[in-house]
């Protein structure tokens, strides 16, 4: 009796596992589905619920069928292993009614980063850019910028750069502009500028000597 005595707490230990394991493999039977395990890992009814929905993806061979010309020019070009959906997206829609639905052509600022963007663990060898972000700034008495001058910049720069950013200063443009570029850091300043004469600076001084003098920050100046 003394030693049945002392395994009562082992009996009262076992007892709560033997609870635990009974609990788990009710919860297992009521919620793990059926088909767990039957071909690996998985559900194999997800299987049949992929299969049900509706295809997205044409295939290569389908957009080679129609354009066989595009398909020649790709082949001799540095993506020639790349299929046409990788980048032009999901034309199944497309396959099935061309004339109504019409693929719009890829940005290719922000299309090319998808692939190319720097990364260390790519190799070496492999194209790779890094992008940065395009400040487009303008001084005007307003401090607004117009919807068509934006659409001039963008059309110019998304072949580059997929952060464009605008901003429109208000004031003076020696001024506010040498405000706003004495504040900031780490930056490389592009501008514009008309080779004005010595006569002209006489009566307006130039903007582009002024940041040339106190800016440190790198600055090229193109020429109209």
């Amino acid at each position: 009796m003394a030693k049945l005595k002392d395994s009562e707490h082992l009996l009262r230990l076992a007892a709560v596992f033997l609870v635990i394991f009974l609990s788990f493999l009710f919860i297992r039977t009521h919620f793990v589905p059926k088909s767990f395990g039957l071909y690996g890992h998985y559900r194999a009814d997800a299987l049949k619920e992929i299969t049900a929905r509706p295809m997205a993806f044409a295939g290569h061979q389908a957009c080679a069928e129609c354009h066989d010309d595009v398909v020649k020019t790709k082949a001799v070009g540095k993506h020639a292993v790349v299929n046409c959906e990788a980048c032009h997206g999901a034309l199944q829609k497309h396959v099935e009614d061309p004339a109504s639905v019409i693929p719009q052509l890829p940005d290719t600022g922000v299309l090319c980063a998808r692939c190319h963007e720097a990364n260390l663990a790519k190799p070496k060898a492999f194209p790779q850019l890094s992008t940065k972000k395009v400040s487009v700034i303008q001084v005007n008495e307003t401090g607004k910028w117009e919807d068509s001058q934006k659409h001039k910049f963008i059309e110019w720069l998304k072949g580059h750069y997929s952060a464009i950013h605008f901003e429109a200063l208000r004031g003076d443009s020696d001024n506010a502009l040498f405000d706003y570029l004495f504040k900031r850091k780490n930056m490389f300043l592009v501008m514009g500028a008309y080779g004005r004469t010595s006569l002209s600076q006489f009566f307006k001084r130039s903007a582009a000597d002024l940041l040339l003098k106190t800016i440190t920050q790198p600055i090229f100046i193109a020429h109209h």
